[in-house]
């Protein structure tokens, strides 16, 4: 019994290895058609068909990105790798925030936008922080080039994780997809492995992401920082994603982003009366308990 599981288990392992070298050629076809995109009739990526005629690969001066993914997939550490500091606190924040730098001859513009905790779906989610996840796209005007969802190969990526990122996203609307790609943060955690044989056997709900995805996606490695090339080359993915759909970036329209800009002025406001009661309130219980003694 022990041998036929063991047989069992090494057969599944040669499938998974096999699938995984199909991915990277894949993959790999899928960047260099996207870098040699001029004189291309057509390729495809994911489920979009663009024209290529007359696109070409110029280097972008400047690269806008907005880092989503739930509570400890890494988009703090991500993007700090991105801009070469620690340019993002550690401390936890409901606001998405802003970051900008010079890197690789470009100037880059991150956000790190509002988290969801872990497995929660949309309607569990608090709504300052669906509010914050829309806001982040209008944080770097005219709009992103590139919407990164951020998993760590540390944490198993559920059935539940999958429809949290789905539901997450498509509360930006559908054509966010067409701009998204995934970036794998720990990769020294894998040894060995390759990222498209992590991807193999982790199973459907990642492989659904990465199709949904365009099969787009780059991974990042926290202990080979210095002299790396994978910022330049994630920095250049994103290039060759933006020129393979015409340098075209994502927009939310500009009916919605007055909307929640108005809504959080209103919150802002409203936070603000609170706090000066609550002031109030506790300066009026300090004269009293002073009168008493």
């Amino acid at each position: 019994m022990e041998g036929e599981i063991l047989q069992e288990v090494q057969a599944k392992k040669k499938r998974e290895m096999e699938r995984a070298k199909e991915r990277e050629n894949k993959t790999r076809e899928l960047w260099e058609a996207l870098k040699m995109s001029e004189g291309l009739e057509k390729m495809t990526i994911g489920k979009e068909t663009t024209k290529a005629k007359n696109r070409t690969s110029i280097p972008l001066k400047e690269l806008r990105i907005v880092l989503l993914g739930h509570r400890g997939a890494g988009k703090t550490a991500a993007g700090n790798t991105i801009l070469g500091s620690e340019a993002f606190p550690i401390k936890m924040s409901v606001q998405s925030i802003k970051k900008e730098g010079c890197i690789a001859q470009r100037h880059v513009t991150v956000i790190r936008a509002s988290d969801w905790e872990k497995e929660q779906l949309l309607m569990d989610t608090p709504e300052l922080t669906k509010q914050e996840l829309m806001l982040s796209l209008s944080m770097c005007p005219p709009g992103p080039h590139a919407i990164v969802v951020v998993v760590s190969v540390l944490l198993k990526f559920t059935e539940a994780s999958r429809r949290a990122v789905q539901e997450h996203l498509e509360l930006l609307s559908e054509k966010a997809w067409k701009h998204c790609m995934v970036l794998f943060t720990c990769e020294e955690w894998l040894g060995d492995l390759t990222i498209e044989q992590y991807i193999e056997s982790e199973g459907k709900p990642l492989q659904w992401l990465i199709e949904q995805c365009g099969n787009r996606y780059h991974v990042l490695n926290y202990k080979n920082r210095k002299g790396s090339s994978q910022v330049p080359e994630l920095l250049q993915k994103i290039e060759y994603m933006v020129t393979g759909y015409g340098g075209i970036h994502y927009q939310l329209g500009s009916d919605t982003i007055s909307k929640l800009e108005n809504l959080r002025k209103m919150e802002t406001e409203r936070a603000g009366e609170r706090r000066t009661a609550v002031d109030k309130h506790r300066q009026e219980l300090k004269a009293k308990l002073k009168q008493r003694n």
